[in-house]
């Protein structure tokens, strides 16, 4: 991460602690499952979260213990920024969490999980019982795109046409262009559009750190649809 355009000044090293590891696997329908080990993650403490900088978006996720996420986000809120919610996994998850956040945004297996529901509900009314008052939903839907819900309505977008090779981090591509876009006052459908091209692009290429889309990138296989 130093030696790209992240800021990595705040990453934080527990020694005696291994780093998270997450592996993936193509499950029989061809989309990916993953065995997750959450290491140094799970040690992050609210009380690490004491000096949090300014930030127009908060993006927390389920690697972290929801305690955690919770206090970071509580802190966000209240200097009126923006959280973005990746409940993923979702097994930690809190209906806290859940009320704090502005916005959240999860696959759609992980969904039907959150809301107890059979399988045949589908990304659209999956957004729907997910979006509250004050709270956006994004549900993804693997090839298929992506459904959103917001105070303007439901709404869904397939992505860019792209030549599928590893989807290993399409997902941590695709929130990420979310947030920025949330974070510059984007629509939703704005926002989703982006994000479906950034998690595209991901997909074309093998591996997880190698395939994460520089903004250029997704911008221009979106402008090329």
């Amino acid at each position: 991460l130093a030696g790209g355009p992240t800021d990595a000044s705040r990453v934080m090293r527990r020694r005696g602690t291994p780093t998270a590891v997450a592996g993936p696997m193509i499950t029989p329908d061809g989309s990916v499952g993953y065995v997750h080990y959450p290491g140094a993650n799970r040690l992050l403490a609210a009380a690490h979260c004491a000096d949090l900088p300014d930030c127009d978006i908060l993006l927390v996720q389920g690697e972290v213990s929801a305690a955690t996420s919770l206090h970071a986000a509580r802190i966000i809120r209240r200097r009126g920024g923006h959280v973005l919610l990746n409940p993923a996994p979702i097994e930690d998850m809190t209906d806290q969490l859940l009320e704090v956040a502005t916005a959240v945004s999860l696959n759609q297996f992980e969904a039907r999980r959150l809301l107890r529901v059979d399988d045949d509900v589908d990304g659209i009314e999956l957004a729907q019982r997910l979006h509250r008052e004050g709270r956006a939903a994004v549900v993804t839907m693997g090839a298929k795109g992506a459904a959103w819900c917001d105070e303007h309505g439901p709404g869904s977008a397939a992505p860019p046409p792209v030549d599928t090779t590893d989807i290993t981090a399409a997902g941590a591509s695709f929130n990420a262009a979310l947030a920025i876009s949330i974070a510059e006052g984007s629509s939703l459908e704005q926002a989703v559009a982006l994000a479906n091209a950034a998690g595209a692009y991901s997909s074309t290429v093998v591996g997880a750190e190698p395939s994460l889309p520089t903004r250029a990138q997704a911008q221009a296989l979106l402008a090329a649809v």
